[in-house]
């Protein structure tokens, strides 16, 4: 039998999950492993709510199975997909879906520069839907934000991708002092903040060499460098819990405005934000549109009373738990960045607190 390579993860005892791999392999790992800041040596079995298996596997199809459309099959707790593009190819399972224990192989081979280099980023994009699943269940959500604290005080800032979220952490930690929570994902519940840092060796580069987030190729060659010849330890300082004061939305626009909202405009937003955010991402992963939520509309249908086919009534209600009671504002910003704007989301920030 082939030895696995196993990874074990734990997000703030919150989310416990391991990756096997029937062979790993990746040239930049930082790039490879979005997760790696909550890799641990070891988890108890019992405690693991996702087990993800990397590689070739024989699908678990039986009577009970209905083929849908192309190659998905599903039934209770459990669905199977097949499928390729001129970019990648894929297949995958997932069993006991509303288990303790969910169960998901994954066997992807992708034909993009980025599979090359980080021939896991295709797993965790097709993982993270899932993540948000387990975390919703503990009274969490797992959100499309970026976050900084000070003095044990946080506030959110969120947006789609491109609204310089990344741009605005980097500068309020440079420029006054805050620490970092996240620049793509958080974790929330009522009255706190988790950090969810990833690729934190690519965030500290851009933190010592960056004006902003966008790169050049010429960046890009010495980020890759910069990968191949430094540890995976980091000298960025980290705030790992801090109380939720704020959530601030970020609107590239012709115009520069400040609006206070309320919640549900909010989880609209949010929602909004995370549907549009796996849809890049699956694209830069190499799929047209993204595998798992296409099987997740036809396992709803099949199922309208599971946790999957009710998960939007469900944000929304732990939306409103968490946020009904906390400021929120939508900011227009200018769709080219200046330090002002840093500036005013600073003041804005000081007003609640943070």
């Amino acid at each position: 039998m082939e030895r696995l390579v196993t990874k074990n993860f734990n997000i703030h005892n919150v989310l416990k999950f391991r990756i096997s791999w029937t062979r790993y392999c990746a040239l930049l790992k930082d790039l490879d492993l979005k997760f790696s800041y909550f890799q641990v040596k070891r988890l108890e079995e019992d405690d693991i709510d996702l087990d993800i298996k990397v590689g070739a596997f024989s699908p678990s199809l039986d009577g009970k199975c209905r083929k849908y459309e192309r190659n998905i099959f599903i039934h209770e707790n459990f669905i199977y997909c097949k499928g390729s593009n001129l970019r990648s190819t894929w297949e995958f399972q997932i069993s006991d879906i509303s288990g303790k224990r969910t169960k998901f192989n994954i066997n992807i081979r992708s034909r993009t520069l980025r599979g090359f280099l980080a021939p896991n980023f295709p797993v965790h994009n097709l993982a993270l839907p899932l993540m948000e699943i387990k975390t919703l269940e503990k009274g969490y959500l797992l959100l499309h934000s970026a976050a900084v604290s000070k003095d044990g005080n946080a506030c959110l800032i969120a947006g789609r991708g491109g609204s310089f979220k990344t741009t605005m952490v980097m500068n309020l930690m440079r420029d006054y002092g805050y620490q970092y929570m996240g620049d793509d994902r958080v974790l929330v519940t009522t009255g706190k903040v988790l950090s969810f840092p990833t690729h934190i060796k690519i965030f500290e580069f851009c933190l010592r060499n960056l004006k902003t987030e966008k790169m050049t190729l010429t960046k890009k060659l010495l980020l890759t460098f910069y990968l191949l010849a430094t540890s995976s330890n980091t000298n960025v300082k980290i705030a790992d819990e801090s109380r939720l004061c704020g959530l601030i939305f970020l609107n590239p626009s012709k115009e520069t405005r400040l609006d206070i909202i309320d919640w549900r405009l909010a989880a609209e937003k949010m929602l909004s934000n995370q549907l549009m955010e796996y849809f890049e991402a699956s694209n830069a992963a190499g799929f047209m549109i993204h595998p798992l939520f296409e099987c997740f509309n036809i396992y709803a249908s099949a199922y309208p009373d599971t946790k999957i086919a009710k998960f939007q009534d469900f944000f929304i209600q732990q939306f409103k738990k968490i946020f009904s009671n906390i400021k929120i504002y939508n900011f227009f910003i200018p769709f080219s960045y200046t330090p002002k704007i840093t500036e005013l989301i600073r003041k804005v920030m000081e007003e609640i607190g943070v």
